[in-house]
């Protein structure tokens, strides 16, 4: 038999039970990880990691670059996917003790011009109503008013 009192047993046995946690994962690692499981084109995905600090604040900023084509599917509907990288690199870097933001880089030509952009390339047109039917209002105004309408001056 042993030499150990029940009350010595049970103390060993839960601290045995308690395994250690495990050493924290690293953020980009496991931020590559799901990235490169979301989109089609895994062997495009890179995560570029800089320290940064603003305002006196220091973090790690991660950004997330991908095919151009995948893009939608890093944002997901509604941006849910991206809000859900956010949590997880959040949660990460909390229990590592670091502060940590995440961005998705834009590639270049995957968004097309601002609006802004695109109504200036087409000239200053002092009477475009900006609602992009291709008529100014006051010539479709003033071609309803011609073609009779509802007006109540004519002579039946």
């Amino acid at each position: 038999m042993s030499d150990m009192t029940e009350n010595e047993e049970t103390q060993e046995s839960s601290e045995s039970s308690r395994a250690p946690s495990p050493p924290p994962v690293p953020i980009r690692t496991m931020l590559e990880e799901i990235v490169r499981d979301v989109v089609s084109m895994p062997d495009a995905v890179r995560i570029d990691e800089s320290e940064r600090d603003e305002d006196g604040d220091r973090f790690t900023l991660y950004e997330i670059n991908v095919d151009p084509s995948d893009l939608g599917k890093v944002i997901g509907k509604n941006g849910r996917t991206a809000r859900a990288l956010r949590a997880m690199v959040n949660a990460l870097a909390a229990r590592s003790r670091v502060q940590a933001e995440m961005e998705i880089v834009e590639p270049e030509g995957s968004r097309p011009p601002a609006r802004d952009a695109r109504d200036d390339a087409g000239g200053d047109d002092a009477s475009d109503d900006g609602d992009d039917d291709g008529a100014d209002d006051e010539t479709a105004d003033d071609g309803e008013e011609e073609a009779g309408g509802d007006d109540d001056s004519r002579d039946d």
